[in-house]
């Protein structure tokens, strides 16, 4: 039977022939052949029962430098060992990406990337091995900025034609331009958020969006970033399936110590299918990648936003 849970259809379908077809669906997920893309971030993916999937919208909000553009490429090039997966850079170049991409599939300082000398022994080595391992990818990138919503589906539509999507990323949905130049950037937004969950049912993929949060979440340093923070648009938290915030506290407060370095907390916020919750993440910032946090988390807490809690969004308690 045709699984229906991806594109969606412009005729009624009655329960009969639905339930039909879902069955393959529920036998796929049993089987473990289910629709899911793993993000490679195994804690995360729990939360996501299994990964990303088709038709979802996913937000990743931060402040700057938090590491927003790294944990979207840590997925995304994760994921483009088995999927095809777009970037839309309309921060970085393309060239500034193939830095990215380098440092972190060979394990490299991005130092090391961006001043490299030839011959000189494991370095350069590991930026080769990096170039090559980043070749063998199914990864397209795109650096034109400025994007409206109209411009941005014409071009995932022409990389689903041309070399398949699975998953799209974009760098990051604060840089795109309103359709209606003279709209204020909340109608804009708006337009822009509901566009990209539009689209992400109608090709089928999954859409992992940036996002930067206002300066409201720089005045709770000790506490994790909620949906209130994200900038200009409250439209953004309605439509996005899954909206997870990035929390380095080193970032606030340098005087954390050495065993704060590396260590990034995710909350996720809102998960529409599946549960919420933290996760312990370390941050390589030489590399400019996430990886699994080993160990128990640093000690000193960081507090929850107090808010009530809402459907299909985790209840707020300290940790």
């Amino acid at each position: 039977a045709k699984l229906i849970d991806d594109a969606p259809r412009d005729e009624w379908v009655g329960a009969y022939e639905g339930m039909t077809q879902h069955t393959g669906v529920l036998e796929a997920r049993a089987d473990g052949t289910s629709r899911a893309m793993p993000t490679g971030l195994y804690d995360l993916d729990e939360y996501l029962e299994g990964g990303l999937r088709p038709g979802e919208l996913v937000i990743v909000g931060a402040r700057p430098s938090m590491g927003k553009t790294a944990l979207g490429l840590t997925i995304g090039v994760h994921m483009a060992a088995e999927y095809s997966v777009g970037l839309l850079s309309m921060e970085m170049s393309h060239s500034e990406v193939n830095d990215r991409l380098t440092a972190m599939l060979g394990r490299v300082s991005l130092s090391s990337v961006k001043r490299p000398t030839r011959g000189e022994g494991l370095a350069w080595d590991r930026v080769m091995d990096g170039v090559e391992r980043a070749k063998s990818l199914n990864f397209h990138v795109s650096d034109q900025g400025g994007l409206n919503i109209n411009q941005l589906r014409s071009k995932a539509r022409n990389l689903k034609r041309v070399h398949g999507l699975d998953v799209l990323v974009v760098d990051y949905i604060g840089l795109m331009s309103g359709l209606d130049a003279k709209a204020n950037r909340n109608t804009q937004l708006e337009e822009i958020s509901r566009g990209l969950k539009t689209l992400a049912k109608e090709l089928g993929i999954a859409v992992l969006c940036l996002a930067q949060l206002n300066r409201k979440s720089e005045e709770r340093p000790e506490q994790m970033p909620m949906m209130s923070d994200l900038r200009d648009s409250g439209a953004i938290e309605q439509d996005a399936d899954v909206i997870i915030f990035i929390k380095r506290p080193i970032m606030a407060n340098q005087d954390l110590g050495a065993n704060w370095a590396n260590y990034a907390k995710l909350s996720v916020a809102k998960n529409r299918q599946g549960r919420c919750g933290y996760i312990d993440l370390s941050y390589i910032g030489e590399q400019t990648t996430f990886s699994g946090w080993a160990g128990p988390a640093p000690s000193k807490s960081i507090a929850a936003p107090q808010r009530a809690p809402q459907r299909g969004m985790r209840d707020v308690e300290d940790f």
